[in-house]
């Protein structure tokens, strides 16, 4: 009886807090857009160095501008398509009331779609390319609430722990080694979450992938070119290209689209990592071709890759202090 009330417990926290964090979602992240509309394809109230043809645009001059007019006197965040072979730098230009106000903005070659966070009160603003010859199109004033769900779903399993840490505090304090597993996990999963699928959360982040992938240092090792874009680093760490959470999801788009398709690139393997190495990286590696081998998306390959990091290595520290016979209480800690 006792265990069925527990369980009922931890379910009503559950959706509780699941309802609580969508509520906070909508309501304060997204305040500002609520009952505001979009424009796609806003007027254009200036152009210079613009050739129009149809619905699309054609920058002729090195410094080309366009300047759209803000309706509901709000924007978000500013999108359009756009194609070009190679990476540019452009401009958004507003007047916030304080003055003009000029945020640089980089887009890579490898996709052809741009989504700035702008969050202003402004009438209009203008967008100022400094190359010629990209086609434009599909101008959007984007107003739209945006769940975004990982942050619902951190918000959520953390307000649910605090609840249930301090309601089973009495079961974690008997049982250090599973309380250390449950909390790993947890928290392990949380990090992934928040942080993002592809490497460069370190700077040497790329060099341990490249170790991953060919784990054993094989000669002549085929790589995609989406690993090799991770690991050369091509396009990836210049900050502006990716500023929102749209605009990285059109990354990992590309990258798993080009990963099915071009497995053929040869590249020069690390020599004379010893066994220890090789034994460190075996569950990354395995998580990585298991995946790979159930054409999983590349993307959600990397996730389940570090799961079974996380996993291997939650279990180990589980059983150490569940077999320890002193320092328990450190180990977990630690």
């Amino acid at each position: 009886m006792k265990n069925k009330k527990n369980i009922f417990f931890i379910i009503v926290v559950l959706i509780v807090s699941l309802i609580v964090s969508f509520a906070f979602d909508i309501f304060i992240i997204n305040k500002e857009v609520v009952g505001k509309s979009s424009q796609k394809n806003p007027m254009i109230i200036e152009s210079f160095g613009i050739k129009q043809n149809n619905d699309k645009y054609m920058t002729i001059s090195d410094k080309s501008y366009i300047v759209l007019s803000v309706e509901n006197n709000y924007i978000n965040k500013l999108n359009f398509n756009y194609n070009y072979d190679d990476n540019f730098n452009w401009s958004i230009i507003y007047n916030d009331g304080n003055g003009i106000v000029t945020i640089p903005c980089s887009s890579t070659g490898m996709l052809n779609k741009s989504i700035k966070k702008v969050d202003k009160n402004i009438d209009k603003i203008k967008i100022e390319f400094e190359n010629k010859n990209i086609e434009l199109s599909n101008f959007e004033i984007n107003n739209n609430i945006y769940i975004n769900f990982v942050r619902v779903l951190l918000t959520s399993i953390s307000l649910s722990l605090i609840i249930l840490i301090f309601r089973f505090k009495d079961f974690f304090k008997k049982n250090l080694s599973k309380a250390f597993l449950i909390f790993s996990l947890i928290f392990g999963l949380l990090y992934m979450l928040v942080t993002p699928k592809l490497p460069y959360n370190s700077y040497d982040d790329q060099i341990h992938f490249k170790n991953v992938i060919n784990v054993f240092q094989l000669p002549n090792y085929k790589f995609s070119y989406a690993e090799q874009i991770l690991i050369e680093g091509i396009n990836i760490r210049e900050k502006n290209f990716f500023t929102t959470r749209e605009e990285i999801g059109e990354l990992y788009n590309y990258l798993d689209n080009i990963h099915k398709n071009s497995k053929n690139r040869v590249m020069l393997s690390n020599k004379g990592s010893n066994l220890f190495t090789k034994i460190i990286y075996l569950p990354f590696a395995i998580g990585y071709k298991l995946s790979n081998l159930l054409n999983i998306r590349f993307t959600i390959c990397i996730i389940i890759s570090k799961m079974f990091n996380l996993l291997i290595y939650s279990l180990l520290f589980m059983f150490a202090i569940k077999y320890a016979k002193y320092g328990k209480k450190i180990i977990f800690i630690l």
